[in-house]
Order: C-alpha cells, then sequence, then structure tokens
C-alpha cells in the first residue's frame, strides 16, 4: 500500500527510475471527465443496486422460511478445499441444522 502511494505521486516509466510529480497525477484524474462517470456509475451501484438485491433477496426468502423448507445440502468438496473420508459427506449452508444430524 505504502509503495502504491509512493507510485501515485510519481511518473513510472519501466527500467527508469521514479520522477516525482507530486499532485500532477491527482489533478489529472480529477479532470477527467470518465473518471467521474465512473464515479457516479459507482455510486449508483453502491447505493442503488445493492440495496435493492439485498431487499428482493430477503423478500424471496420469507416465503420460503415460514414453509418449512429444509436445508439444502452441497457435497463438502464444493464448500471446503480439502475432503477427509472420515468426515461427513455433506455439509449443511444453514449452520444451525447440522446440530442433531449424526454423520
Amino acid at each position: 500500500m505504502i509503495a502504491s502511494l509512493l507510485y501515485s505521486f510519481s511518473d513510472f516509466k519501466f527500467h527508469q527510475p521514479l520522477q516525482w510529480v507530486g499532485l500532477k497525477n491527482y489533478l489529472a484524474l480529477f479532470q477527467d471527465k470518465y473518471f467521474w462517470i465512473s464515479l457516479r456509475n459507482t455510486g449508483y451501484i453502491v447505493g442503488i443496486g445493492v440495496p435493492l438485491i439485498l431487499a428482493f433477496s430477503f423478500f424471496l426468502c420469507r416465503p420460503v422460511e415460514h414453509q418449512g423448507a429444509r436445508p439444502i445440502y452441497l457435497p463438502r468438496h464444493l464448500l471446503h478445499s480439502r475432503h477427509r473420508a472420515d468426515d461427513c459427506q455433506h455439509s449443511a449452508l444453514d449452520l444451525g441444522a447440522h446440530r442433531n444430524r449424526v454423520c
């Protein structure tokens, strides 16, 4: 992170020493119209898109909870990088669902 900060205040050219330019890079950034467009688009995604996706997900989840749906079991290798033969063959997505389960 410190190196990134150093590079942001300098002019980097491969196989040449760094040239210190100070705030020149940041002034160019703030004058670039594509920076402002991308910042606005990011704001839309974070401010509108993420809350809408979360609200829609919770909206879909509520009817499933009240119908007594069972948890979905996936093979252990989809959830973990290691698989031991003496472990359970499945893992519950809902961590509380496997408490009374005998492997």
